[in-house]
């Protein structure tokens, strides 16, 4: 057997020395025609599936969801309370304004939220960083407050 009786790597595999059989690219990775390693898909997005072949074929981070790491699967997990995340998150409590931020005045953000949760009607929230309807306090007489942030 010469080098030209050997076939190129096809997307979607990885072929490490000494290979015989293409092996599918593993979840949290994508594999371009020719790969000899797995490439690990970037901090901010995940990849579920086998046999992805771009970079593009990585999704970015879940709203309300951080992907701190590369190679992930799945996201790492839920925004912390008193922040919210809208997509491509890398950390538990954002303070980029691409990726989220901490809670906003006005309402408030529990555990996972990719936006504000506004107070009930008659309540409303003067601080930032909260984490549910306790920091939500009665509008001020001679006022009201219908329940927006």
């Amino acid at each position: 057997m010469t080098l030209g009786d050997c076939a190129a790597c096809p997307a979607g595999c990885y072929c490490p020395m000494a290979t015989s059989v293409p092996i599918p690219c593993l979840r949290g990775h994508y594999c371009a025609e020719s790969t000899l390693i797995l490439t690990p898909c970037p901090v901010g997005t995940f990849n579920p599936d086998e046999g992805m072949v771009r970079v593009e074929d990585c999704f970015d981070c879940v709203p309300g969801q951080y992907c701190g790491q590369t190679g992930l699967t799945a996201p790492d997990g839920p925004c912390d309370a008193g922040y919210y995340c809208i997509g491509k998150a890398i950390i538990s409590f954002p303070v980029s304004v691409a990726s989220g931020s901490f809670c906003p005045a006005g309402g408030y953000c529990p555990t996972g939220s990719e936006k504000s949760t506004s107070c009930v009607s008659g309540k409303y929230n003067p601080n930032t960083r909260k984490r549910d309807a306790a920091g939500c306090v009665d509008c001020l007489a001679g006022f009201y407050c219908s329940g927006a942030n």
